[in-house]
């Protein structure tokens, strides 16, 4: 009887042990996801220059400037980036960073955490045949212009994230972070953050 129950309490003992083992695996898993995505990068894209000037004559359009902020807490290695305009009643077509290679950035180019990187700009002035016609300020405003595209990378341990950003520009202000009035309930198709899986990572280098 005695042996019976030491050998019973010795398995119970076991089981405890092995769900203990089980649970503390599991809370360890949980917590180092946790932690990935505390510690992790995570950018935005702030206009500096819209690169369009609004006179009592017309409106003039330039090229615009911009800047990458890292609001995450570990460096960011910029990959590659996608910029388009689109003149629309409605919300354009979304751009997905998975169906869109973009352009490459040059190797190595990082942003430590809470720090922003050296001035980008479009590579050419907005073309007018995507914009407003030439128009007084005092004309009924037209279309609206959205500037929208992403950003793609990565933390120091490989994983890639990307940034999807949808500006508008109403020929009233510069360009404004399109808000839920644009968006509406797909407001997550355009400005969002991402987190690119490795299936997908390899669909873009095929393309690419």
């Amino acid at each position: 009887m005695i042996g019976a129950v030491t050998m019973g309490a010795a398995i119970a003992a076991a089981v405890f042990a092995k769900n203990a083992a089980e649970h503390t695996k599991s809370s360890a898993d949980t917590a180092e996801r946790a932690l990935s995505t505390v510690e992790r990068p995570y950018l935005a894209i702030e206009i500096t220059k819209s690169g369009v000037v609004c006179k009592d004559r017309g409106t003039t359009f330039g090229k615009v400037h911009y800047i990458f902020k890292n609001l995450g807490r570990t460096p960011a290695i910029l990959i590659r980036q996608h910029f388009t305009y689109r003149r629309s009643d409605g919300l354009p077509n979304h751009i997905d960073p998975i169906e869109t290679v973009g352009t490459q950035l040059p190797y190595g180019i990082t942003i430590a955490s809470g720090g922003k990187s050296e001035k980008f700009k479009t590579g050419h002035a907005l073309p007018i045949t995507a914009m407003f016609e030439q128009r007084r300020m005092d004309e009924p405003r037209g279309d609206t212009l959205f500037l929208l595209g992403f950003v793609v990378y990565r933390d120091l341990a490989g994983n890639e994230f990307a940034t999807g950003f949808c500006f508008a520009h109403d020929n009233e202000s510069e360009f404004y972070l399109a808000s839920p009035r644009h968006c509406g309930a797909e407001g997550d198709r355009y400005n969002y953050d991402r987190v690119i899986a490795q299936h997908d990572r390899s669909l873009h280098v095929l393309k690419g």
